[in-house]
């Protein structure tokens, strides 16, 4: 099985997006980073979930929509 490993600009950015949110809600904030990390780390298991990027169209590289986020 594969593993699942996060680059730094990765984790600065749901820092990001959970400050952000967080302005207006912490509790929807922690949600929907929470909704992230759990699609993130069901990846090993189902690499090939979601749809092929199509601005790189690789058969390898897919990408998974969680609320208005784009996970690649």
């Amino acid at each position: 099985m594969a593993q699942l490993s996060w680059s730094l600009a990765s984790q600065d950015d749901l820092v990001e997006i959970g400050d952000f949110i967080a302005k207006d809600s912490v509790v929807y904030a922690v949600s929907v980073v929470e909704r992230l990390v759990s699609a993130a780390e069901a990846l090993p298991s189902s690499p090939l979930v979601g749809r092929v990027v199509p601005e790189y169209g690789r058969h390898d590289l897919r990408e998974l929509i969680i609320g208005s986020y784009r996970l690649v």
